[in-house]
């Protein structure tokens, strides 16, 4: 399940170690997301990606708002289970000053208001922009009919077979397939 938070950045330390596979590199970082309340709102991430890491760090030494979006999962440890909110992206938010509330919920469809008739969603997947190509934005767009919904005409029938006609079918029955 992937959150977002946006919010100042309050406090960002590093931790380090040795594993069995080698040396590791992590960062947690204090994110203050809401302070519409008596008391803040804050919520500690930790951060494994250096890149993340370096535009957070740059955001913090800025004073900026950043946006930081995460994966949440749960752990279990000698018989405790504790939560992992992981950083894997950050990028500056440059909107209103930080939005208030608790971490918003990604993914899903957006909600768009009906139209009259039948018509296909607008919005579709849109990828990465990547460098020296153009990508096509938005998805299949099929054009409304004025008046919405028009049903097509009916087939005409054709004269019931004879009784002396054998069946089109090896089995008997008179379906096409």
């Amino acid at each position: 399940m992937t959150y977002e938070f946006i919010g100042t950045v309050l406090n960002l330390s590093e931790r380090s170690g040795q594993s069995a596979r080698g040396p590791w590199k992590m960062w947690e970082c204090v994110i203050e997301h809401d302070t519409t309340g008596q008391f803040p709102r804050r919520v500690l991430v930790s951060v494994w990606d250096e890149n993340a890491y370096n535009t957070i760090a740059a955001i913090q030494q800025q004073q900026g708002v950043v946006r930081v979006t995460c994966s949440v999962d749960a752990r279990e440890y000698n018989g405790r289970w504790f939560n992992d909110i992981r950083a894997f992206r950050a990028e500056p938010f440059n909107g209103m000053a930080a939005q208030q509330g608790y971490g918003q919920q990604m993914g899903g469809y957006p909600q768009q208001p009906m139209q009259q008739g039948y018509a296909q969603p607008q919005g579709g997947y849109q990828q990465p922009m990547q460098q020296g190509y153009a990508q096509p934005q938005g998805g299949y767009q099929q054009p409304m009919q004025q008046g919405g919904f028009t049903a097509p005409a009916a087939p005409t029938q054709a004269a019931p077979a004879s009784p002396a006609q054998p069946a089109p079918n090896a089995d008997g029955s008179d379906l096409p397939f």
